[in-house]
């Protein structure tokens, strides 16, 4: 128990430490490299529209 304890409260830490530092580093970057960071940005949150716009009861006719 104390073992899944620790990963519940040691994983999501990390991931916003790590969170923390990719946006230091893109926020570094972007005078050096205007258009690298606007390529990572997308690769990491596409467009929030789903790319089929049918209903799903007319797909699964």
């Amino acid at each position: 128990m104390l073992f899944l304890f620790s990963i519940t409260i040691i994983l999501p830490v990390i991931g916003l430490i790590a969170f923390i530092i990719r946006t230091l580093l893109s926020k570094n970057e972007t005078p050096k490299n205007p258009t690298t960071p606007s390529i990572t940005t997308q690769e990491i949150n596409p467009p929030i529209s789903p790319p089929p716009l049918t209903p799903p009861h007319q797909g699964k006719k």
